[in-house]
């Protein structure tokens, strides 16, 4: 009886969790196949395309562009959700995580990859986030237990009461320290559910572990918003409802929660300022208004409930699923005219995005 080679584990697996905008992934993943091609350095790096549900025409696109990305579906659209969906099945000893509307730009894998090799004690990398514009929006960073992002220098002490944070994309985490914290909180949405894995991140290996890298960069696109909000971030007011959760939980109820209350009924007022001014589209304040004044109950139930629950278990995983492509099939899905009206409009997709 004969067994099959044992494959050699990567050195790092990266997770991209499409949210719908495929056209703004085909970017994605084209601006990564040339950081693989040009700073894998002969480093095995596998790639993880993690889709919801009714995501087809993403899934044809990986598919028809990048076979050689290995796809998988989820019941579930939460971005969080994917991304441990995504863990699961990698074989990494390092994860990097992006979305279909984050872009890494030349010099991201190599930086992230050589500094996890050279700092053994560094359990997270986090790059500098820019607008298709070149605006930086993420760079050396700490927050608070409120979530409150405030910019800081990589060589100065964090202060008391603060950690370094963690983008919503593009970051890198050793497997071993994101299966053992449990992944990211998957009640939450993207953005605080990074904020609350690097609060739990930094409690077990204090301040030092998570490493800014100046050189590695990403763009970061704003894709349309009521697509993105109305297919993955479900319910709709999930922000408002997460950041009173997430405050609750790590300010402690009362003032946690009061103070993110607080918060977005500034942000009411001002949106409705702005309204009766005519500063800003009135119809598209009622509806960030509405989300706001509808997430902020949903928040304090929240609140209520999640720390009645158990803590988050360490992730398990499962034997690597691989989802081979057919050629045959493929070159017929090709000749298909919806495929290639799909085609026709990424030509374009410059135009779109930028």
């Amino acid at each position: 009886m004969t067994t099959s080679p044992q494959r050699p584990t990567p050195a790092a697996t990266v997770l991209v969790a499409s949210t719908r905008c495929w056209i703004e992934l085909s970017r994605c993943l084209s601006d990564l196949a040339n950081c693989l091609r040009e700073e894998a350095l002969g480093r095995e790096v596998e790639v993880l395309t993690l889709h919801g549900p009714d995501d087809d025409s993403a899934i044809d696109l990986v598919q028809e562009e990048h076979p050689a990305a290995k796809v998988l579906v989820s019941r579930t659209r939460s971005v969080p959700a994917l991304f441990n969906f995504g863990a699961r099945h990698a074989r990494g000893d390092v994860l990097l995580f992006l979305d279909d509307t984050a872009w890494p730009q030349k010099g991201w894998l190599r930086s992230v990859l050589d500094t996890m090799a050279n700092q053994p004690g560094t359990q997270a990398v986090t790059p500098s986030l820019h607008s298709v514009q070149g605006t930086l929006t993420f760079g050396p960073a700490v927050q608070d237990a409120q979530g409150n992002l405030v910019p800081w220098g990589a060589a100065t002490p964090v202060p008391t009461g603060s950690v370094r944070a963690l983008p919503e994309c593009g970051f890198a985490v050793r497997r071993q320290a994101y299966f053992a914290l449990g992944g990211l909180d998957e009640r939450l949405c993207a953005r605080f559910s990074a904020m609350d894995l690097a609060l739990r991140l930094h409690e077990r290996h204090g301040n030092r572990c998570t490493a800014h890298v100046e050189s590695a960069s990403v763009t970061r696109v704003s894709a349309s918003r009521n697509q993105r909000a109305a297919s993955v971030e479900r319910p709709w007011f999930s922000t408002t409802r997460s950041h009173v959760a997430f405050a609750a939980r790590h300010r402690g109820l009362l003032a946690g929660a009061t103070a993110a209350t607080l918060t977005h009924c500034g942000a009411i007022l001002r949106n409705a300022a702005r309204a009766c001014l005519g500063r800003a589209p009135f119809w598209g304040m009622v509806s960030a208004t509405s989300r706001q004044v509808l997430g902020i109950p949903c928040g304090w139930l929240s609140a209520l409930a999640l720390p009645r629950k158990a803590p988050l278990q360490p992730l398990t995983a499962p034997d690597p699923v691989l989802v081979p492509v057919d050629p045959i099939a493929l070159l017929a899905r090709r000749r298909e005219p919806a495929v290639q009206a799909r085609a026709a409009a990424r030509e374009g997709r410059e135009t779109v995005t930028a």
